[in-house]
C-alpha cells in the first residue's frame, strides 16, 4: 500500500531569484505583478494549490503443491494471484487560477484496477521400460486477466469548498474502460530413450486465447522427432 501526496512547479528551477513574493498580503497567491503587460514570466507557482493525490494497493500470492502418486508419477500444481489497483485525485481549485481568468473548480477523479490469475497443474512420468527410460508429461495453463479503469472529471465550481464531492459539480463527465484476457493451454509429451543411444519424441499442443478473433481462438499443433546419438 502506497500513499501519495504531491505538488509540481518544475520550472520554478530556473526562475530569478528576486521575483514578487509567492503569496500577497490577504494570502492568495501574488497573480499581480504577473499580470501586468509586457510581463514576461508567466505566475509559476499555481502548482502550490493544485495537489495530486494517489493510493495504490498491491496484493499477489501464490502457492505450489505437488504429490508423488506412485513411484515415478508426480503431480503438482501453481496457483498464482495478483491484485493491483489505484486511486487518484487532482484538484485544480479558484484560488489556484488566475483571478483574471474568472476561474472556476475543477476536480478529476481516477480509478484502475487489475486482476489476474493463474493455474498451471502438471503430471509426470518417468521410469524404465526395458533397456530405455520412457517420459510422459502433460501441462496445463490457464490465465485470466481483467482490468478496468474509470475518470469522473467535474468542472464548473463556483467555491472551493465544493471541490470534495464530485455531486456538486455543475458539469460532469465520466470514462470508463474494461478488458478481460484469457488464455488455456495444454501440452503433453512423450518420449523414450533407448540406452541413451536413440531417442524419439512425440508432442502435442491445444491453446486458446480471447485475444483471438471468434472461429480463430484455438488451435493445434503437433510434432515428433526421432535421434541417434554416437
Amino acid at each position: 500500500y502506497t500513499n501519495t501526496n504531491q505538488i509540481q512547479i518544475p520550472q520554478t528551477i530556473t526562475l530569478a531569484p528576486n521575483l514578487p513574493t509567492i503569496f500577497d498580503e490577504k494570502g492568495n497567491l501574488n497573480y499581480g505583478p504577473f499580470n501586468y503587460p509586457g510581463s514576461e514570466v508567466a505566475f509559476p507557482f499555481a502548482g502550490l494549490l493544485q495537489p495530486a493525490k494517489a493510493r495504490a494497493y498491491s496484493l499477489s500470492s501464490g502457492i505450489i503443491m505437488g504429490y508423488n502418486i506412485v513411484k515415478g508419477l508426480d503431480a503438482n500444481i501453481a496457483i498464482g494471484y495478483t491484485n493491483l489497483s489505484a486511486q487518484n485525485k487532482l484538484t485544480m481549485p479558484i484560488a489556484s487560477q488566475n483571478p483574471l481568468d474568472f476561474p472556476l473548480g475543477l476536480v478529476i477523479f481516477g480509478y484502475n484496477g487489475n486482476v489476474s490469475y493463474n493455474v498451471n497443474p502438471s503430471l509426470t512420468y518417468s521410469g524404465y521400460i526395458g533397456k530405455g527410460n520412457l517420459g510422459i508429461s502433460i501441462v496445463g495453463t490457464l490465465n485470466n486477466t481483467a482490468a478496468e479503469g474509470h475518470s469522473i472529471s467535474g468542472s464548473g465550481y463556483a467555491g472551493d469548498e465544493l471541490l470534495k464531492s464530485i455531486t456538486y459539480a455543475p458539469d460532469q463527465s465520466v470514462t470508463e474502460n474494461y478488458l478481460q484476457n484469457k488464455y488455456i493451454d495444454i501440452n503433453g509429451s512423450i518420449n523414450y530413450s533407448w540406452e541413451s543411444k536413440y531417442v524419439i519424441e512425440f508432442n502435442g499442443n491445444r491453446s486458446g486465447s480471447s485475444t483471438f478473433v471468434p472461429g480463430r481462438r484455438f488451435g493445434k499443433f503437433r510434432s515428433a522427432g526421432a535421434n541417434r546419438f554416437p
